[in-house]
């Protein structure tokens, strides 16, 4: 990154997980987050996340590659916001990767999602944030506009905690995009639980009716797969 960075406007790095059977990973989910720290210190940043079933070919290497779930694909997208990127490419639905319900059907879902936050993307991040657990494998962000606030908050590993947030701002209530709850602010901070890999994603403006649902995403997977585990449909199982 360092070498090629006057190459371009903005810096592009790839960063793949190799995602394996059966909940598995080569690499720590959260190391998206260190390769968009890096080019994000040495300029405008995109990042290019691993929306693929990569292939395992390595004979000393028996475990299976697989493609990753809904959940996966969405927790990468969102560290890269939570850097401050600017932008992602989903790299890339192959032939191969076309059996994949989540790859066919996530990515149309995440761009609804950007686009209600197509504004906070591009606006700088906010420094005014304090939060705990202070972990690697916590990605936080806070980007506001004028007195709308989005503030990205990421668990990139599997173990479960509960968080804290200590704003600077008087917004009394949060709401969670997708997740159709909001959270009370009392004295400038609430906590929320975080699952194993889980994005939250908080706003100050109340959702329109047309705002994306998780449920809706993860209602379609659900038929999905209901539909392609038929019998005597061996090729697609």
């Amino acid at each position: 990154l360092k070498k090629f960075r006057c190459g371009g406007d903005i810096l592009m790095p790839d960063c793949y997980p190799n995602f394996q059977e059966p909940a598995d990973s080569r690499r720590p989910l959260g190391e998206l987050t260190e390769f968009a720290r890096e080019a994000r210190a040495l300029g405008p940043m995109w990042l290019v996340p691993q929306a693929f079933c990569w292939e395992v070919r390595d004979p000393a290497n028996p475990k299976v590659g697989r493609a990753p779930t809904f959940g996966e694909l969405r927790n990468q997208v969102y560290q890269i916001l939570a850097c401050d990127g600017k932008g992602i490419l989903l790299y890339m639905l192959t032939h191969w990767s076309q059996p994949y319900d989540s790859l066919r059907l996530g990515p149309a879902y995440l761009a609804k999602e950007m686009a209600v936050l197509k504004d906070f993307i591009i606006a700088a991040p906010d420094p005014q944030l304090d939060y705990t657990p202070k972990s690697r494998d916590f990605v936080v962000m806070l980007k506001c506009i004028g007195q709308r606030e989005a503030l990205i908050a990421v668990n990139t590993g599997k173990s479960p905690f509960r968080a804290s947030f200590k704003l600077p701002t008087a917004t009394r209530r949060y709401h969670v995009l997708g997740e159709q709850r909001s959270i009370a602010v009392n004295d400038g901070g609430f906590s929320d639980d975080f699952a194993g890999e889980a994005v939250h994603v908080y706003l100050s403006d109340a959702p329109g009716p047309d705002s994306p649902k998780l449920e809706e995403i993860e209602n379609q997977l659900k038929a999905a797969a209901a539909a392609r585990h038929t019998p005597g449909n061996l090729i697609a199982i």
